[in-house]
């Protein structure tokens, strides 16, 4: 077992609002709560105001927003002082393209000259002729003539000649600076002649053509930051240039770099972004000399012992995942490693990686489809489209999603791959009767028909799986396009060809880089938000063509999770889920009474017609738009009223939504009067006036998803406890988590809140009685901080039962067998049973509890052979010994469930 294995994490988000001062504040919560180890955001140095650390500037340096390395040492040590650890995110695969990215600044200063030259993932020859040996910068709002007749962009001098476009500030190549003093050298002929540094200086200028451009760039700097009649001087001499707009542009067209609007990077890019995020530029982590150099804090720290495990980023973006792997695990052979990987349903993570699992996120869909009722699934099919006019299935919603990103965000990164493809099929004899146009659409079509987010293939592994999803692809690529079958089977000969050419197997790694952004964008960030038959079932690793699934499924699932990836993160929320915790487990509800929903949207619909706004000959928002935000207000709606806040919130959300859904609006063309006419729906139909008869009939349905929701958030939190892996918590989500996707799930935590009642409910832990006070009272959360301080307590009490124990579904049988799931954990002699119920609304009515034997009646647990005979139940503190019913040992639901509606039962 991997030595600094946590018991339970505890994800924490860094920023200049919470410090690791601030966290040090609430390292005794925390202990208490029962978590072992913080799970931390990036740390290191990023922009400046950076809200999430994952734009990073300087990885060897702790970011000055979140406090010093001393500040972070010391909250190390006192997590140290109460026997607790740290996992650190890191994002490897990226920096921040920035004017505080030191690295890459001098790159686009010195050229070859720096050391950093091979760092980042730049095409210095690309066959445009304005990108070759130039990096593309596209952040300009406008046309570099428009900036430049509006005086936005201009040379500035500090500390070295600096092109200057608002924010951005990119250094003048050493180059440029003879051409630029010798197209001022009237002004600095008559230098002051008082001091040696001016003296020294006239000199040189007299004589500039003998130094090199580095060696005046450095006398430049040190003489001016000695002399301010020098920095005078030459501040005149960058006006003097800026006067001359044909001189200014000469200049910046002989920069290192290439300014363009922003858009552009969508067509024509030399450089590998973070998905298609123009501000974050991919690093060569592959070489080695980069990987040491980005990672040297970072080994530092582990070699220190004060950090105790790993949490990488966007594996799947690394050129070679596996070889990455292998080399972090040989500096951190104890470390506890794991990966952010989205893996689809029945995709598995690679066997040979040295990592302990992933991030959680197949965990997470896995335990939301429980409580999802499998058998409704044609009437929600029925609903949604009778509703929303939407007819095709999700696969093809992704395919078309797929299509739109590519072409309208990856365009250029399509040309490039396309080139390296046909240079390679032309060098191995495959590419004589290939054109480039159609080789795109074969290479297109490919991308488009991937269904993972991407292959393997390395120099040390040729994976058979990869090989074969790669062929399906093809098949599928094949079926769709059969025009395009010559430049298919090109490149499928190219395929065949990776084990005796460097060259195919690097068309093929390169393109696995770029499956993985394609997939991302179209699945999680476009077709997630237009597919809303169920929005539960739209998350991060999620297909939402699937619907609920069954008890055994789910053991199968945890069955083969114990064998393979008995360490594998179990998360429920984090800073990239759609929706939090609780709102899925709301929304779960739905599925069970299919009949109400489809009565109270045609109610609610009626009820709003008015409120909508015709524009272009539209209905806005349109019906796929209005059952969204139906589903957003039943899962997100707070249990204490904060109407104005929580408007706000849902046109914020709404907008995104708008954006990603790419349909009315999008990022790269906001159609704001589409979006002005959804956020004045949110507002008038979130009207808390009297007269408002929408929210009259909403509020009291609301109100009753919320109560069956709360009892399908306990029981995820009790079986992600409980399960193999290490339980998870996303900051807050101790208490009911409503949040939406980013960037509402990063608003500030009430921690001190947080602190006061788990001081309270700690004390209802040794007085029973008080639990009845805790359901009754579950709209302040208290409930659910008990259930999981009890269940971790005990997990931290029997932390080898539960990091190392079996596995093995409990048998229920009875009239209500479908509604339990149940299974027991075991290491040698100590044992566990977790027991949850599920898809209540059959059960009970809405302010009714599940509790009982007259809810449950001969509902039971069979108990697995060789189980112990006593058991003591954690959450409620009541025994109970077991029952013979012929061969078997059961316990009854109804007794388990007496005063609380969950139980996790340990051997005496």
């Amino acid at each position: 077992m991997i030595m600094n294995a946590p018991v339970a994490t505890y994800r924490l988000q860094f920023n200049a609002s919470f410090k690791f001062s601030d966290a040090l504040e609430i390292v005794d919560y925390l202990k208490a709560l029962g978590v072992s180890h913080v799970y931390s955001s990036p740390i290191f140095k990023s922009r400046q105001g950076s809200l999430h650390g994952y734009d990073g500037v300087d990885p060897n340096a702790i970011s000055p927003d979140l406090g010093s390395l001393n500040e972070f040492e010391s909250l190390i040590d006192e997590l140290k002082a109460r026997g607790m650890g740290w996992v650190q995110d890191i994002a490897p695969n990226h920096l921040a393209y920035s004017p505080e990215n030191q690295m890459l600044m001098d790159v686009l200063e010195l050229r070859e000259g720096s050391r950093y030259f091979k760092f980042f993932d730049i095409d210095w020859d690309h066959p445009s002729e304005s990108l070759r040996g130039k990096l593309l910068a596209p952040f300009l709002g406008e046309s570099i003539e428009d900036c430049l007749r509006n005086d936005r962009i201009n040379l500035v001098y500090k500390n070295g000649f600096k092109i200057k476009y608002f924010q951005w500030e990119f250094p003048v190549s050493v180059d440029s600076y003879k051409e630029i003093l010798e197209s001022a050298s009237s002004l600095l002929g008559p230098l002051c002649k008082e001091g040696p540094e001016l003296l020294k200086f006239k000199q040189i200028l007299g004589e500039i053509h003998s130094y090199s451009a580095r060696d005046l760039r450095d006398c430049l700097i040190v003489t001016s930051g000695r002399s301010t009649v020098l920095l005078d001087l030459l501040n005149k001499v960058a006006r003097k240039i800026n006067a001359d707009r044909a001189l200014l542009l000469r200049l910046i067209e002989g920069q290192n770099f290439r300014l363009s609007f922003w858009k552009a990077a969508t067509r024509e890019i030399n450089y590998r972004r973070f998905f298609d995020i123009n501000d974050l530029i991919c690093l060569r982590i592959e070489d080695m000399e980069v990987f040491e150099q980005i990672h040297a804090l970072l080994l530092r720290l582990l070699d220190g012992g004060k950090i105790d495990g790993i949490r990488v980023d966007h594996v799947d973006g690394l050129k070679d995942p596996d070889e990455y792997l292998h080399r972090i695990r040989a500096k951190a052979p104890g470390a506890y490693i794991v990966v952010e990987k989205i893996l689809m349903p029945e995709e598995d993570l690679p066997d040979k990686w040295p990592v302990q699992g992933t991030t959680g996120y197949d965990f997470l869909n896995y335990l939301n489809r429980l409580f999802v009722d499998p058998s409704n699934e044609p009437e929600f099919n029925r609903i949604y489209s009778n509703f929303s006019g939407v007819a095709d299935e999700f696969p093809e919603v992704l395919r078309r999603s797929k299509q739109a990103v590519v072409e309208r965000l990856f365009s250029g990164d399509l040309d490039n791959l396309s080139r390296l493809f046909l240079n390679a099929l032309n060098k191995r004899g495959h590419g004589r009767e290939i054109q480039f146009a159609k080789l795109r659409e074969a290479l297109f079509t490919l991308l488009t028909s991937f269904t993972a987010y991407r292959s393997y293939l390395s120099k040390e592994s040729k994976d058979l799986g990869s090989r074969t999803s790669l062929r399906e692809a093809l098949a599928r690529s094949a079926r769709s396009r059969p025009e395009l079958s010559s430049e298919i089977d090109a490149i499928e000969k190219l395929l065949n060809e990776i084990e005796s050419s460097e060259e195919a197997l690097g068309c093929f790694m390169r393109l696995q880089q770029l499956t993985g952004p394609a997939m991302a964008k179209g699945l999680e960030d476009t077709a997630l938000y237009l597919f809303n038959r169920l929005i539960s079932l739209n998350e991060v690793g999620g297909d939402p063509s699937l619907f609920g699934i069954s008890a055994d499924t789910f053991h199968s699932f945890m069955e083969t999770r114990s064998r393979r990836w008995p360490l594998s993160m179990n998360a429920t929320s984090t800073h990239d889920t759609k929706r939090g915790e609780d709102v899925r487990a709301r929304l779960n509800v739905l599925s069970e009474i299919p009949l109400e929903w489809r009565l109270r949207l045609g109610k609610w619909s009626s009820l709003n017609i008015g409120k909508r706004r015709i524009l272009r000959d539209r209905s806005v928002p349109e019906r796929n738009e209005e059952y969204y935000i139906y589903q957003t207000l039943i899962g997100a709606l707070p249990f204490e009223p904060h109407p104005a806040e929580f408007v706000e919130r849902m046109k914020n959300h709404m907008t995104k939504a708008l954006r990603e859904a790419k349909t009315n609006s999008s990022w790269l063309e906001p159609d704001e009067e589409h979006e002005g006419a959804v956020r004045s729906f949110i507002m008038e139909i979130l009207d808390p006036s009297c007269g408002n008869e929408f929210l009259r009939e909403f509020l009291p349905f609301q109100r009753k998803i919320a109560y069956y929701g709360m009892f399908n958030s306990l029981s995820q939190a009790l079986i992600k406890i409980t399960s193999p892996g290490v339980p998870d918590f996303y900051q807050g989500s101790e208490l009911w988590d409503l949040n939406l996707v980013d960037p509402d799930n990063r608003r500030p935590i009430d921690f001190e809140r947080r602190r006061e009642l788990l001081d309270a409910v700690m004390r209802a832990a040794d007085s029973p009685s008080r639990l009845g006070e805790l359901l009754s009272g579950f709209e302040d959360g208290r409930i659910k901080l008990y259930e999981i301080h009890k269940a971790l307590e005990s997990r931290e009490r029997r932390s080898r039962l539960f990091l190392e124990g079996d596995y093995t579904p409990v048998s229920v049988r009875g009239a209500y067998r479908d509604h339990i799931a149940a299974f027991c954990r075991r290491y040698r002699d100590d044992w566990s049973i977790t027991v949850v119920p599920r898809l209540l609304s059959r059960l009970i009515r809405a302010g009714e509890r599940p509790l009982g034997s007259r809810v449950w009646e001969d509902t039971c647990i069979i108990l697995p052979k060789g189980a112990r005979e006593y058991w003591t139940d954690c959450l409620s503190n009541n025994e109970f010994s077991v029952e013979k019913d012929g061969e078997n040992y059961i316990l009854q639901i109804g007794n388990l469930f007496n005063q609380l509606p969950v139980a996790l039962l340990l051997s005496r």
